[in-house]
């Protein structure tokens, strides 16, 4: 639904992490926007998420000092711009009517 975002946390969860986005990328209903929170990766988390958006500009990025995931949630959660959210770990692979289901 355009009204819905998904907050993607992740640390040091690069080997999963284009899995994880792909599959909210294949979706029966979209998400206006796809927000991933690295909580202070140290391995190819940055790299992943700026090689994906270059072609989906539905995707963000924020990068935080690593504080946990509750903070990584609560973080994403002020970054979403729409009504509803939803969340999943870098690690999650999602069923294609996750966002359907959120609203």
């Amino acid at each position: 639904r355009q009204d819905t975002s998904v907050v993607v946390t992740a640390y040091n969860y690069g080997r999963y992490l284009e899995e994880a986005i792909v599959s909210l990328l294949k979706q029966t209903v979209n998400a206006r926007e796809i927000i991933v929170i690295d909580d202070g990766s140290t391995d190819d988390t940055p790299k992943i998420v700026e090689r994906l958006k270059e072609d989906y500009p539905s995707l963000r990025y924020v990068r935080q000092a690593n504080q946990g995931v509750a903070i990584a949630r609560n973080r994403g959660l002020q970054e979403a711009t729409t009504t509803y959210v939803g969340f999943m770990d870098a690690d999650d692979v999602v069923a294609p009517s996750y966002v359907e289901l959120l609203t």
